[in-house]
């Protein structure tokens, strides 16, 4: 056998045995994941509440909090940070197996590329190990965050105040008005009255009412 062929079986068995390196060194780093980094916790074992990162991750939403600076918003594409409730400026990498080859994506936006199916799952896997999807999380009042106001504030005192005239008459928040059941209202014609009636008003109480009035003036509406 020369040399050049036996160089050639040398390359082809060293290329075989590197690949079957890789591949195990992937499925025990990462245990079959997507993912070319660890886990923040081991897979399939019981969690402790206790732990730092154990569910529950605080949600930084995109207050408006007047005379407070909170920042200024990223162009990112959808959904960005603000869609999982991230810091805008937070900026982590997604390092994702592909083959042999180790890539990063960003993880706040969507890849909806036909043929990536792959990095979008990963970006989805990456996103549930971190706490920011499917599980809950925490909320608390913005103003505390951006330091808009005090817990420890003494009371509240309004910017301006508006006092009730006295002579205003003193109404209740919601009037009724009640008839007595079956009643009907009573309503005095006298003579000269002008009644105005709408087209759709009955023929019999019309002519009652013209009677009452005597000489007076009865109109239909037009």
């Amino acid at each position: 056998m020369s040399g050049r062929k036996l160089a050639v079986i040398m390359w082809a068995i060293s290329a075989v045995a590197a690949s079957v390196s890789v591949a195990g060194a992937e499925e025990q780093i990462i245990g079959g994941s997507l993912l070319a980094t660890r886990p923040p916790y081991p897979l399939n074992r019981a969690d402790d509440v206790h732990r730092p990162g154990f569910n529950g991750r605080e949600w930084i939403g995109r207050p408006v909090i007047g005379g407070v600076d909170t920042g200024y918003p990223i162009g990112w594409r959808d959904p960005g940070p603000a869609g999982y409730g991230a810091d805008e400026h937070d900026s982590p990498r997604v390092w994702i197996k592909v083959g042999t080859e180790t890539i990063s994506i960003n993880p706040w936006e969507e890849i909806s590329t036909g043929g990536l199916s792959r990095l979008e799952n990963a970006r989805n896997e990456w996103l549930a190990q971190h706490g920011y999807v499917g599980g809950v999380r925490t909320f608390v009042n913005d103003s505390l965050r951006y330091g808009g106001m005090s817990t420890a504030s003494a009371d509240i005192q309004p910017r301006a105040s508006f006092e009730w005239p006295i002579d205003q008459p003193r109404f209740k928040h919601r009037q009724q008005v009640h008839n007595e059941q079956g009643a009907a209202p009573a309503v005095v014609l006298r003579a000269g009255d002008r009644v105005s009636w709408p087209m759709s008003a009955p023929a019999d109480i019309v002519a009652r009412a013209a009677v009452k009035t005597a000489q007076s003036t009865i109109v239909r509406a037009n």
